[in-house]
């Protein structure tokens, strides 16, 4: 026995049911594959690389596809040297709007709160957070940060941070999540 609250939209009953549908599916999705199929990949050096083959068939996939690419435009917008925040981060260093840098963002679960009663179970939160590449690989053990590491895209100037400058990663980072 399994149970989900689903948003309704804008309360009609037929978008209910198919909000019920979509999360029993998105449900058993989750049940059926293996945690190692749960992730995208819209970075335009590996188009052969944007989703795994048994999760790309599934609306959960779909979904994760849209997320991801919502994050790269908000990160766009973000960073556009005409905004607030791209203008902080334009400024720092000798970096200009001619220049490139390639700083991915991952979306990554963080744990959910489940709880069980009788013979239910209820997901009361399943959250995510968005990290940057070399902080999630870097918290995996895959990744040991260093100026060095950071490469620049093909053709593009290379911008690793030199001594006494912020890595742009960390910037970014900084400028879109104050306080941490």
């Amino acid at each position: 026995k399994y149970a989900f609250d689903a948003n309704t939209g804008n309360g009609k009953v037929a978008d209910g049911q198919v909000a019920a549908t979509q999360s029993s599916d998105a449900f058993f999705v989750w049940l059926s594959l293996p945690p190692s199929t749960f992730w995208v990949n819209l970075n335009p050096t590996e188009p052969d690389r944007i989703v795994d083959a048994r999760l790309g068939t599934t609306d959960v996939g779909r979904i994760l596809l849209e997320a991801d690419f919502r994050m790269k435009k908000v990160v766009g917008r973000l960073l556009h040297p005409d905004s607030d925040t791209g203008k902080q981060f334009w400024a720092a260093g000798d970096m200009t709007t001619q220049n490139c840098v390639d700083m991915r963002q991952w979306i990554v679960p963080k744990p959910a709160s489940v709880y069980e009663d009788d013979g239910g179970l209820y997901i009361v939160d399943a959250p995510l957070e968005v990290k940057m590449e070399t902080q999630y690989l870097t918290e995996r053990g895959q990744f040991v940060p260093r100026h060095q590491d950071l490469r620049p895209l093909d053709g593009a100037p290379d911008l690793r941070a030199q001594a006494g400058q912020e890595r742009p990663d960390l910037r970014l980072r900084r400028l879109q999540v104050p306080g941490r």
